[in-house]
């Protein structure tokens, strides 16, 4: 069984405001059926926090300038959903945000210090 849009938002949004210490929600804009297009950042709770630095410091290294990159986690950028007719993506999507939001097995943990799952 596929999910609505209205149901994967309700998962969505409801993973976000529960585990809003590793998730943060961003939209980008509207689609042309006029529904909210988001960008989800998952990530250890200081990463979020300095989620505009991290975003500072990626600039300035694509720009060229030189930047402390120990101190920056990887940037993961996960693509799914790309086209709204294909639905399985945005299901296995939900799995996905659902148990990097709110694992707590140690390798995950780990890898969401070192790394923003975009």
């Amino acid at each position: 069984r596929m999910t609505t849009f209205r149901d994967q938002e309700q998962v969505v949004l409801g993973i976000a405001g529960r585990a809003s210490s590793r998730v943060k929600v961003f939209e980008y804009g509207k689609s042309n059926q006029g529904r909210p297009l988001r960008v989800l950042a998952i990530s250890n709770p200081k990463n979020i926090q300095r989620l505009e630095e991290i975003r500072a410091q990626n600039r300035k290294l694509a720009m060229g300038e030189a930047v402390e990159t120990e101190k920056m986690p990887a940037i993961v950028w996960i693509n799914q959903c790309i086209h709204g007719n294909e639905p399985a993506s945005f299901e296995s999507a939900m799995v996905l945000i659902y148990n990097l939001a709110a694992s707590r097995n140690p390798r995950i943990t780990k890898m969401l210090d070192q790394a923003v799952v975009m």
